[in-house]
């Protein structure tokens, strides 16, 4: 969770993650930390205009209660820093978390597979290659004219699969 967090930059797509977190930390004994992610999410929702379920609010207020109104976060701002420093740690990771965590995967070059578009109306599709090793790209990565089924050599770079929140790749320089 810690990692799919700190690889994304749009909020709003993780105000549901910040939940999780938070009860994860809740759990654990981690107060300030579980209180810091629901804040986080308050804030996020509140950006957007979207409305805020009653048990956040409960759940802060009871965290507040444990441990004091004091050191809340007053901003989207500190509460993000908060988050990440305490991603930051628990990752091992010294570097800025604002943008993507470094992948020391090395580039895989001269790959090659079948073209699997699945559904039409997607914009994305996945190449198989022999040993059903699965690569992402984009249609719009695709030369003119090819078609589902048809062979192509690409090459792969390192990515993260956010829906099933693991490490992944993806297909460029396809021909």
């Amino acid at each position: 969770m810690y990692w799919a967090a700190s690889s994304n930059r749009k909020l709003g797509t993780m105000v549901s993650l910040f939940v999780d977190i938070a009860s994860l930390c809740k759990s654990m004994g981690k107060n300030e930390e579980a209180r810091a992610h629901l804040v986080l999410c308050r804030y996020v929702r509140e950006e957007n205009n979207w409305s805020l379920p009653g048990f956040i609010l409960n759940d802060i207020n009871e965290l507040n209660e444990i441990i004091g109104n004091n050191k809340e976060p007053t901003s989207l701002k500190e509460a993000l820093s908060f988050c990440r420093d305490y991603w930051r740690s628990l990752l091992g990771k010294k570097s800025d978390l604002s943008g993507k965590i470094e992948d020391k995967r090395q580039i895989r070059n001269g790959l090659s597979g079948r073209l699997s578009f699945g559904k039409l109306d997607h914009n994305f599709c996945f190449i198989i290659t022999k040993d059903n090793e699965s690569f992402f790209c984009f249609k719009k990565a695709l030369p003119s004219g090819i078609k589902n089924g048809d062979e192509v050599k690409f090459d792969a770079i390192p990515s993260f699969d956010k829906k099933k929140n693991k490490k992944s790749w993806k297909a460029t320089n396809i021909q």
